[in-house]
């Protein structure tokens, strides 16, 4: 059995593996070895570009068809092939790509957006996947296509509030009864924010609440913790358990914004209790 053979074109004597089979031969291998015979094809390739392209046209349809049965019959090679060439020539398919879609760029949106409606489930699968495996490098190019388009996407969204605005409002508000439900430091900082924006009639000028009275969400919660009855939980914190009370109520005080020295006082932590719903309706105005 042969095992070596010298080519005709470098004139090496070379394993029989590095020359492609030839049926009509006497020894049934080509005389030049894979690699001449690469060069000997590019360069006639080059040589003769204009004639073989005519040709090509002219058998467009048998060549895809060829090519369709080859790579049904040769899958496994196929695809070992395109990962071989993709590790090697990864920029300059990028660059290709990329001057492409530059060039045809709405005709490259409506095959993008025609390819994803028919493989939308697939294509979200394998983004998902993509950003768990490549987690650091999906923020940091979420953080530059922001900062790029960042006027685009502003006028995109407003755009897309106005169209959609009930259908937010909707989410917005079961998000937040949800939330509400679940989230007891979410539920309180809401509170206190919406009853002191209407003790301020509006005019908390976009502060936060805890900057304007002083104390943070965990001071007022261990402050009330401390003065909790047998019975008072955070989970029956609301309209039928207990309210956060005012000792001296807020009607006594006379305050107009947030920098009087009575509305500190008046929203101070020595002035607020926990008190159930019922003796808190029954207290009034009284302290």
């Amino acid at each position: 059995m042969l095992k070596t053979k010298k080519c005709n074109k470098c004139y090496v004597i070379k394993d029989i593996i590095n020359f492609y089979k030839k049926g009509h031969s006497k020894d049934g291998y080509a005389n030049e070895c894979i690699e001449c015979k690469k060069q000997i094809d590019k360069t006639y390739y080059l040589k003769n570009y204009d004639k073989l392209k005519i040709l090509r046209d002219a058998n467009k349809p048998r060549i895809k068809e060829l090519f369709k049965r080859w790579s049904e019959l040769n899958k496994d090679k196929r695809e070992l092939y395109r990962k071989e060439y993709r590790a090697k020539n990864g920029e300059l398919i990028r660059q290709k790509s990329r001057e492409r879609y530059a060039d045809n760029i709405e005709e490259s949106r409506a095959v993008n957006r025609e390819k994803y409606k028919n493989n939308s489930e697939h294509m979200r699968k394998l983004a998902k996947q993509w950003r768990e495996n490549n987690l650091e490098k999906a923020k940091e190019i979420s953080r530059k296509t922001k900062q790029k388009n960042r006027v685009k996407i502003a006028a995109h969204k407003k755009v897309y509030r106005q169209k959609n605005k009930e259908k937010l409002n909707a989410w917005s508000n079961d998000y937040q009864k949800c939330r509400r439900q679940k989230d007891i430091k979410y539920k309180l900082n809401g509170n206190m924010s919406n009853v002191i924006g209407r003790a301020l009639r509006g005019n908390k000028n976009g502060w936060h609440w805890e900057d304007i009275v002083g104390y943070t969400l965990k001071d007022l919660m261990t402050h009330l913790e401390k003065r909790f009855t047998k019975e008072m939980s955070w989970k029956n914190h609301g309209i039928h358990g207990w309210h956060i009370d005012h000792i001296i109520p807020k009607s006594l005080w006379k305050f107009k914004n947030f920098t009087d020295r009575e509305f500190r006082q008046c929203w101070s932590l020595c002035n607020l209790q926990p008190l159930w719903a019922m003796d808190n309706l029954n207290k009034g105005k009284k302290t």
